[in-house]
């Protein structure tokens, strides 16, 4: 993200600077300029302060944390539900080959669904799990299209507007969330750096619901690395960068830390094909977890939220994957940068079984090329447990000698 993200949204936020002393990390957040004739009522909702979204932005340097945030607003207002989108109204079964499931964004196991109410009882303040897809009730729907020209498709607006609909409502089947969803310097960057954001959670969810342990990847060549190891070491910390890198072959990581007593976790992620880049986010990531479970732990508890829930829960003690598996050695921590065009992106999902389908987000009053990728069977964030790559791809890469069983997964969602 370039400094040329921040001149159409400076009439609309404000980026505020958060500098807790001596912090290795820059954050930044954006604050709505509410009230205000340049907001005007063509703003979406989803991107107001009622929505209850923040917009938070990271980096080693001012600049970097500014233009992350300046990044992650435009992203937010461009994928937003703005009421004029150009909509199909159809039934999945109407539509044909054309239509993407819902079920092959979702991943929701059948037990899952059984189980909806509990789940929803105990979670569904950050993981609520919808309702079943009903292949032949008209829904709307919006046009994707396959950079490799393979044809266009449909997804469900419900999957690729943040704020369309209502979760209340009934026969509500899915949420959309920023899974998938960036802002760049031109459409083609946007769309890759979605795809990136896919591959992580992709990557993520693979390690954390599977409980399975990771090499540790050395901090050499990682910018930033040592002055946050430092910090919190003198804060008495720990801190590993974990290889998550699945059959993508991009470079993915999982930084995690605990205090000395294993709890307190914080954890970042991020894949790019560069991997010290990938290894700069996620720590950065983790710095930005940090600093937001430091606020929770200075305020009263309260039931359903979610980063207490995360603090009362979540332990290296009760979660070893957590913890190291051993080191990569130096050096060893992937081959260099691949080529980052949205071509070679198709070309890695078709070549795993995949179709890659992007929707371009670009708001003409806005001005900021946006895009929301898509790619059905990669694994969300949430714990959901259909079968697929969850199961598949870690015995194929090594991970462990058979599929995880049901029961032996990680039934706490990543938050």
């Amino acid at each position: 993200m370039d400094a040329g993200v921040e001149t159409p949204l400076q009439s609309l936020f404000e980026i505020v600077p958060i500098n807790p002393p001596a912090f290795p990390v820059h954050l930044t957040i954006a604050m709505p300029r509410v009230p205000g004739e340049v907001t005007g009522p063509w703003l979406p909702d989803a991107a107001r302060p009622g929505s209850g979204r923040l917009v938070a932005g990271r980096g080693l340097t001012a600049d970097q944390a500014r233009m992350s945030c300046a990044g992650e607003a435009a992203e937010l207002v461009s994928c937003a539900c703005w009421g004029d989108e150009p909509l199909v109204r159809a039934s999945f079964a109407s539509l044909g080959k054309a239509a993407i499931h819902p079920a092959s964004l979702l991943l929701a196991s059948d037990e899952q669904y059984e189980r909806r109410a509990g789940w929803n009882l105990r979670h569904g303040g950050y993981d609520w799990l919808p309702e079943r897809f009903d292949e032949h009730v008209e829904v709307e729907w919006v046009e994707a299209f396959s950079p490799d020209g393979s044809g266009r498709a449909y997804v469900t607006a419900a999957q690729c507007l943040i704020g369309y609909g209502d979760r209340d409502a009934a026969g509500t089947f899915a949420v959309a969330d920023s899974n998938g969803c960036a802002a760049g310097r031109t459409r083609e960057d946007a769309a890759v750096s979605a795809f990136l954001e896919l591959v992580e959670r992709d990557a993520t969810a693979l390690w954390w619901y599977g409980r399975h342990r990771r090499p540790a990847v050395p901090l050499d060549g990682v910018p930033g690395a040592p002055a946050i190891v430092a910090w919190l070491g003198d804060r008495g910390r720990t801190c590993h960068l974990l290889d998550i890198t699945t059959d993508f072959g991009i470079a993915a990581r999982a930084a995690v830390s605990a205090d000395a007593r294993g709890g307190t976790v914080a954890i970042g992620v991020a894949a790019h094909f560069d991997p010290h880049r990938a290894g700069t986010a996620a720590m950065t990531e983790m710095m930005q977890t940090l600093y937001s479970l430091d606020l929770r732990r200075a305020m009263p508890a309260e039931p359903g939220d979610p980063f207490q829930f995360w603090l009362d829960t979540v332990s290296c003690a009760a979660m070893p994957h957590l913890v190291p598996a051993g080191s990569m050695a130096s050096g060893a921590d992937g081959n260099a940068p691949m080529p980052a065009t949205l071509d070679q992106c198709a070309r890695l999902c078709r070549d795993r079984g995949l179709r890659l389908l992007v929707i371009d987000m670009t708001r003409a009053r806005l001005g900021v090329p946006a895009a929301r990728v898509i790619v059905p069977g990669l694994r969300p964030l949430s714990a959901r447990f259909a079968a697929g790559r969850l199961f598949d791809v870690p015995m194929q890469l090594g991970w462990c000698s058979r599929p995880r069983r049901i029961a032996e997964l990680n039934d706490v969602p990543f938050i």
